[in-house]
């Protein structure tokens, strides 16, 4: 049936939409899981969507390390945001050395690791595991985590009971080696991000490489070698501390390059293109046809076929090669809750969409968890 949306009442169409369409299947593919209801579909191309933010969790400004609903949670430089089947957030907590989980009430636990004794590779069970600033986190289809453990130099893997072990790199050995588990070396990487056959792909960030982890604990490199910017195949493209990556359900990968300013998408067989930023730019405008903005890109997800990233001061979204800023203002840092631009984040890193089409955002220098909820 073919829709034609023009002197209609949006509102009474969207009802119809929504009467008559299907069960839709939710899928845990990739990192988070897809979501395609209609509405959510219709809604983002409506050009008088407004977008609110609110504070999830934590206290702005007040780092530390507790348990509890909302503000009574505290965090320590969040980074990293993924979410599972019932919409349960994990949060890579860095300075605190934990993985929390956060409900979809607001209530806040610690899934692993222990904030009075972070810092060294610990495996083990709940708060006897230990990590060092963990940076990035990531889910796969039957909920198994995996942890991008950026000062350990290590990848680690956190079964449903919490058990946690290495699976790649070996704690506080930093370098380049590709090989099976332990054998192989990282140097700080900072993104992860898993695909629908549950190979894992790191952004190495220190090393400039975008490296592969297989089922069987194989590491490759898959693209990068030294640290600067080409496009290409494999180590023919550069990259310059990439910080995040992500598995787009299309098939493909898309990487926030931070220094060289570009966002950029890696084919699973290792074949860069620059999909946005101008290189090398050091101002910011993320407004714009996406070829030429001048981006800093953080963390990155995407959504059917929606691109929405992290700026130092505001999430901005990619839809049909033009940049907009979704929520907060790119120039100004801050701590406010409020609509569109009159938001304010300070130097935010992950980035994750649930099921009903609700982003979050780990806004790391305020220590807090942000909802961006569609009005």
């Amino acid at each position: 049936m073919r829709l034609v949306i023009n002197t209609i009442n949006f509102s009474f169409l969207l009802i119809l939409i929504i009467s008559c369409a299907p069960d839709v299947n939710r899928n845990s593919i990739g990192d988070p899981k897809s979501s395609n209801f209609i509405t959510n579909l219709l809604l983002s191309k409506s050009s008088s969507i407004q977008w609110e933010v609110t504070t999830f969790a934590g206290m702005a400004g007040v780092s530390g390390f507790s348990d509890g609903q909302g503000s009574i949670a505290k965090f320590n430089s969040p980074k990293g945001l993924t979410i599972d089947s019932e919409d349960n957030l994990y949060v890579a907590d860095s300075v605190n050395g934990t993985i929390r989980r956060i409900t979809s009430a607001g209530i806040v636990s610690t899934f692993a690791g222990n904030a009075s004794v972070a810092g060294s590779n610990v495996d083990g069970v709940g708060s006897s595991a230990r990590f060092n600033s963990p940076s990035d986190i990531c889910i796969d289809s039957q909920g198994t985590l995996y942890v991008a453990d950026t000062n350990n130099q290590t990848i680690r893997k956190i079964n449903a009971s919490a058990e946690v072990t290495t699976i790649a790199g070996f704690a506080s050995s930093a370098g380049f080696q590709n090989g099976n588990g332990t054998n192989s070396r990282f140097y700080l990487p900072e993104g992860i991000t898993i695909d629908i056959n549950g190979n894992l792909y790191v952004a190495d960030t220190a090393n400039s490489r975008i490296r592969k982890i297989a089922p069987n604990g194989d590491v490759t490199t898959l693209a990068g070698s030294s640290q600067g910017y080409s496009e290409g195949s494999g180590t023919s493209a550069l990259f310059d501390r990439p910080k995040s990556i992500f598995f787009d359900n299309s098939g493909f990968l898309l990487i926030s390059d931070t220094s060289n300013r570009l966002i950029r998408k890696l084919t699973l067989d290792g074949l860069s293109s620059k999909l946005a930023g101008r290189y090398g730019s050091q101002q910011f405008d993320n407004e714009g046809n996406a070829s030429t903005a001048s981006i800093s890109p953080y963390g990155i997800t995407s959504i059917q076929g929606v691109i929405y990233f992290i700026s130092p001061s505001s999430v901005v979204k990619i839809e049909n090669n033009i940049i907009s800023n979704l929520v907060g203002d790119g120039l100004v840092l801050g701590s406010r809750d409020g609509i569109g631009s009159f938001a304010r984040f300070n130097r935010p890193r992950g980035i994750v969409i649930d099921s009903r089409g609700n982003i979050f955002v780990s806004d790391t220098n305020n220590h807090t968890i942000r909802k961006i909820s569609r009005l």
